[in-house]
């Protein structure tokens, strides 16, 4: 589980949402640079998480504990939202679910969500990132018909990568 120790390697922890629209897969492709990255369409959990080299048999068991302990639940991606006009985003309804299970990584392992930039953590699925605001308005418009999108989460998925792309690692299952 451990990799040679590069500076520009990170992991996080994601709520998957396989079988999305191809239409926003696309989109998705075009605006936000780390779909091409092997990133998927996904809530963030926790980003940045540990380190590669810190990601260890007793990590693994420690977030295996954390989702045995962990309901999976149903959610909904219903509207289009932005982050003033460098993020376009789908919201996913509840937020509680995902919120929860940040605290509960951030109480666990001493991270913060998105290294504590953030007084509040907004739950999102990114569509666009700091891309041309009038192709992520027409993004906009291209998604919302395909809303709701209704998922289950039954695991959390643990990613690494960095510049050159992301791969995941390994899978979590809720109780």
């Amino acid at each position: 589980m451990t990799s040679v120790m590069t500076a520009d390697l990170e992991t996080a922890l994601l709520i998957t949402v396989p079988d999305m629209p191809k239409v926003i897969r696309d989109t998705r492709l075009r605006l936000d640079p780390v779909a091409g990255l092997g990133v998927p369409e996904h809530v963030t959990v926790m980003y940045p998480f540990l380190h590669p080299d810190d990601v260890g048999e007793a990590i693994v068991d420690r977030l295996e504990k954390i989702c045995s302990e962990t309901a999976g639940f149903e959610f909904s991606l219903t509207e289009v939202r932005w982050f003033g006009e460098g993020v376009v985003w789908l919201a996913p309804r509840p937020e509680d679910p995902f919120r929860r299970l940040s605290m509960l990584v951030e109480r666990e392992f001493g991270t913060r969500p998105y290294g504590g930039a953030y007084d509040e953590i907004t739950p999102h699925l990114t569509i666009g990132y700091h891309g041309p605001v009038d192709q992520m308005r027409a993004a906009q418009d291209v998604v919302a018909p395909f809303l709701p999108i209704h998922v289950r989460a039954a695991e959390l998925a643990l990613f690494q990568g960095g510049p050159a792309g992301w791969a995941e690692v390994r899978r979590f299952q809720f109780r």
